[in-house]
């Protein structure tokens, strides 16, 4: 796979992969389940040593899933020297969450009881000298023209690396597309606070291997990071890696 990716991108720029995203909920074949720290971690180390030894291009993302606790996140977290960078997906759902967009943006900054939010990304990367990165967020709600605002800000005021919008309605749970005129008043904000400096890139997800991730063409808004695309968010599967 490694060879694969090489192939198709080459290694001029960085090829940033999330092996294991979102490892702490519970949705995926490969969630990770208090007790299991020890074993994700090794596998982990084990992934990231066999894309290494490939080709030097190859970025981690270490990438959570907001609001779920799940293992014990520092004894999940590999080391400094197999992480480049600490991620979050993070997503306003209109099903779930309140109803005002601030509101519901600062619970997505310090969500209640405890568990971890953005906040305590941005605390969590400083204190091991990585940048953060938001590699999934999105909207299902026309009113969400605030929370874009302050999803802007905060992109804008931390240490971010490179953030990119859910763009999609692939996942029934989230459709949260902002080109196809569903929430109007959401795509103007979104307009207004990235249109001077978003870019359209494709993400390739035709390397999933997760039989609950199937291959579907996403648009991302990348902050920053023209160098450090292509990202390969569904290279998920932090298992043991035995071929290069």
């Amino acid at each position: 796979m490694a060879q694969l990716l090489v192939s198709a991108y080459g290694t001029t720029n960085d090829i940033i992969i999330r092996p294991a995203n979102e490892f702490n909920g519970t949705w995926f074949t490969y969630s990770v389940a208090a007790g299991q720290e020890a074993a994700f971690v090794q596998a982990w180390h084990q992934y990231v040593d066999t894309f290494r030894s490939v080709s030097s291009n190859f970025k981690f993302e270490w990438n959570l899933a907001l609001g779920f606790q799940g293992p014990d996140l520092a004894k999940s977290y590999p080391g400094d020297n197999y992480v480049d960078y600490v991620g979050m997906d993070f997503y306003y759902d209109k099903n779930s969450d309140s109803s005002d967009p601030v509101k519901a943006w600062n619970q997505k900054v310090n969500p209640p009881g405890g568990a971890p939010g953005l906040q305590w990304l941005e605390t969590f990367a400083a204190a091991h000298g990585k940048q953060t990165a938001y590699s999934e967020w999105g909207a299902n709600t026309d009113n969400a023209g605030p929370y874009i605002t302050l999803a802007a800000q905060w992109f804008a005021t931390h240490d971010v690396a490179y953030q990119i919008y859910w763009d999609s309605n692939t996942d029934p749970a989230m459709q949260s597309q902002l080109d196809n005129g569903q929430y109007p008043t959401a795509a103007a904000a979104y307009l207004a606070a990235f249109g001077a400096t978003a870019a359209a890139a494709p993400i390739d997800t035709s390397y999933a291997l997760d039989a609950n991730q199937s291959p579907a063409t996403w648009s991302a808004t990348v902050a920053t990071t023209s160098s450090r695309v292509p990202v390969a968010p569904a290279l998920s599967k932090a298992a043991p890696a035995t071929t290069p």
